[in-house]
């Protein structure tokens, strides 16, 4: 009701609760006023009834007279009466002041000389005379009122007199029926706090800037916090590395020894048969085991005192034979042969490098007992950089990347990179994740305009893009409502002006975001749409439902429904989008199929993770505009073959998007 006062009226925000009050006590009381003149009194003849009073035909239709009269004699009806009559019975104390306030109360007083003070009217007083009848008399007033009254004031005596002193709000009427109410006072009028009737100072609650300063203050405690996590991971990272390499310098060492013995024992003529073993950075052993391979290949030998070798094991007849022997260092995983592996780095989800291990190519598809996804790599963990990073696609009894060493476990074909080719988008996007990071160290956030035009508003706005909007959209996570913001300005600046004025328009997803209220939400979108509802435009609707991106498409006046996910869940958007289409058509918009107005697309491209809904609603976009054409398809039609996203066009969008905000880091 209060959208549609709101298209006649210009309603403050801040007085919206008092004019929806006002209006419900105005109607409750005209229907009452109504009944009481013109149905009541034609129970036992209700042919009186079918027509409408002449007094009530300029406003009131025919189907509705008939709808009020039917309710009235209903046993609903009768029962709700029955009920209001019992509730009013039981006021101990009820006014007699009909739809006078009191605030024309004052005035009936002051014209009838039965106030002749400077100051105001003292409420006690107010308080009595609402209860007396037209001619002012206390035998107009019920019993307990009149009881009341004298009770009253016989306090107000006893306070003029200075027999009963008073401090701060208390008089009479706090005398007899206790402190006030916190939000009214009595005999004051509607809308009257005590804080403005007394002029005592409000009890305020921390202000909106003091919050502000609060949230400010978190997260820049978290943003610490998050630093230092990272340094402390970049530390025990540096710290492995050094581990390793010293290792490793140690292997070689001991090599080195062992091959120097071995020339002894055999002579130099032997020793030239054989090539040394030179450790490779796929054999070299993880922390903490201990290196056998020269024990395996050479056997221990032991000098003695005397400056002779003394073997403890014999050297394999094979390594002394005539041909020549060459030491291969492995090249993937002992149980598969090199041709079916490739070494590679793994990362998780937040593009930390967690894990040194192979690619394994063979032709099936499930792995412990279940599909795998079509961006889905078989793997082998073989060294653990991060020990408790979890696994981007856990298995039963595999969950962390501890769990999965030397096992096979399924990985997301976007998070791996083989060893050899590091320079791959996912370091270009992290790098430029980086670059933003250094940006963000000397500030919170940074102000970018968009022009009015974008989301058909009165004024240009301004966003503040912060550190995790980028993040969010480097490292692949669920996109933050600026992140859509600006992909949404993107768009806009590639159209020319007629596609901008006559085939598409954006609706800000702040303003549909799951915290607005239905009635904000309602209104939101009203909006922008009752300038658009007579043209075939495509109005794009990014909601984002609390956890998850969906997009609303209005489209020559119905809305069509694309969400990511292969269920069929609404989130309730079908019911506030039905409000919408009521409140268009009484504004006179007109659709092809009158009882149609929301439609699901069923053939739009589903994800496979949980983290790719905002990127589809990106793309679900960008399709429709490189799709339409002077047909202007529906996005139904559109959507009719069932195809899929791949890690290749969301990686198309995010490099629009980095490459659009570019310029913008590029001023700080």
């Amino acid at each position: 009701m209060c959208i549609y006062l709101q298209f006649k009226f210009d309603i403050d925000e801040s007085r919206k609760k008092d004019v929806l009050r006002q209006f419900s006590e105005l109607w409750r009381g005209w229907r009452k006023r109504t009944a009481a003149k013109y149905v009541t009194p034609f129970e036992k003849d209700r042919k009186k009834l079918k027509s409408i009073p002449p007094n009530l035909r300029g406003f009131v239709e025919q189907d509705d007279w008939k709808k009020f009269v039917k309710w009235r004699f209903s046993d609903e009806g009768k029962e709700k009466s029955k009920i209001g009559i019992e509730v009013h019975a039981n006021h101990k104390y009820p006014h007699r002041l009909g739809r006078r306030t009191y605030a024309g109360l004052k005035e009936k007083m002051k014209r009838e000389k039965k106030w002749t003070g400077d100051g105001r009217i003292p409420r006690d007083l107010l308080w009595i005379r609402a209860r007396q009848g037209k001619k002012g008399k206390m035998k107009e007033m019920t019993d307990e009122a009149r009881e009341a009254a004298a009770q009253i004031k016989d306090y107000s005596k006893q306070i003029a007199e200075g027999t009963i002193v008073c401090e701060g709000n208390t008089d009479a009427l706090v005398k007899f029926f206790g402190e006030e109410h916190p939000g009214r006072v009595r005999a004051a009028g509607t809308r009257v706090t005590p804080s403005q009737y007394f002029h005592t100072p409000r009890q305020r609650g921390p202000s909106n800037k003091d919050n502000q300063n609060k949230i400010r203050e978190l997260e820049e405690e978290l943003r610490e916090k998050d630093v230092q996590a990272r340094i402390s991971e970049e530390n025990l990272r540096k710290e492995f590395q050094e581990q390793l390499k010293e290792q490793t310098l140690d292997t070689e060492r001991k090599l080195q020894q062992q091959l120097l013995q071995f020339k002894e024992l055999l002579g130099k003529s032997q020793f030239d048969m054989v090539q040394p073993f030179m450790p490779s950075s796929e054999n070299v052993p993880a922390l903490g085991r201990e290196a056998k391979v020269s024990n395996e290949i050479l056997g221990k030998v032991v000098p003695n005192l005397n400056g002779k070798a003394r073997k403890k094991s014999r050297v394999p007849n094979s390594m002394l034979s005539s041909k020549k022997v060459v030491a291969q260092p492995p090249t993937g995983p002992p149980h598969l042969p090199s041709n079916k592996s490739q070494p590679c780095k793994l990362f998780d989800s937040i593009r930390r490098l967690v894990a040194l291990g192979h690619i394994i190519h063979t032709e099936s598809r499930t792995i412990h007992g279940r599909q795998m996804l079509d961006d889905g790599l078989r793997v082998s963990v073989d060294v653990v950089e991060i020990k408790s990073a979890l696994l981007p696609r856990p298995s039963p009894g595999l969950l962390t990347v501890q769990d999965a060493k030397n096992s096979l476990v399924e990985w997301p074909e976007r998070l791996v990179v083989l060893v050899g080719k590091e320079q791959t988008r996912v370091d270009a996007f992290e790098d430029f994740y980086k670059r933003a990071r250094e940006v963000f160290k000397r500030r919170h956030a940074i102000e970018v305009e968009l022009h009015r035009d974008v989301f058909g508003q009165t004024e240009d706005v301004l966003i503040h893009m912060a550190l995790e909007d980028i993040e969010f959209v480097c490292r692949c996570q669920c996109l933050t409502n600026n992140a859509i913001v600006l992909y949404i300005r993107f768009l806009y600046a590639k159209l020319d002006g007629a596609a901008r004025k006559n085939k598409f328009g954006f609706i800000n997803p702040a303003a549909v975001h799951f915290s607005v209220s239905k009635t904000e939400f309602v209104k939101n979108v009203l909006n922008r749409l009752k300038d658009s509802m007579r043209s075939r435009k495509y109005i794009f609707i990014p909601c984002n439902t609390g956890n998850h991106w969906v997009l609303i498409v209005f489209f020559d006046g119905v809305f069509y429904y694309l969400n990511p996910l292969a269920s069929k869940c609404r989130y309730q958007l079908d019911e506030q989008m039905s409000t919408v289409s009521k409140a268009l058509r009484k504004l006179g918009a007109k659709r092809t199929e009158e009882k149609v107005f929301w439609v699901d697309v069923k053939h739009n491209p589903k994800q496979t993770g949980t983290w790719e809904c905002g990127f589809y609603v990106m793309l679900y976009m960008k399709h429709i505009m490189e799709s339409h054409d002077t047909a202007m398809l529906s996005p139904k039609e559109m959507f009719k073959s069932e195809k899929n996203y791949g890690m290749a066009e969301i990686d198309e969008i995010r490099n629009e998007w980095i490459n659009y905000i570019s310029p913008i880091l590029e001023k700080y």
